[in-house]
């Protein structure tokens, strides 16, 4: 297994949280206080979908069910592919 430097970790980690501030900030000037939002929480393999709306919830729970397809998929696909 491949050892990533401290650096890199906080890096990538830096990085993703400056991503997640940017988009946030930016969906809250567009929106001008109107922003609808949702989100998905994986609790294990089981989707846990909020919204602050019926619409949002609806494509949040449809986005997770996509992400769990494609984690189940590859996880049982990948070991294959693997030496």
């Amino acid at each position: 297994m491949l050892a990533l430097s401290p650096l890199l970790w906080i890096s990538g980690l830096a990085l993703i949280l400056l991503g997640t501030v940017l988009v946030l900030l930016g969906a809250l000037k567009l929106s001008r206080g109107r922003a609808r939002v949702g989100g998905v929480l994986f609790v294990g393999p089981v989707p846990v979908v909020f919204g602050s709306d019926e619409q949002v919830a609806k494509w949040a729970l449809i986005l997770g069910l996509i992400v769990l397809a494609l984690t189940l998929i590859l996880f049982t696909l990948l070991p294959n592919f693997l030496p």
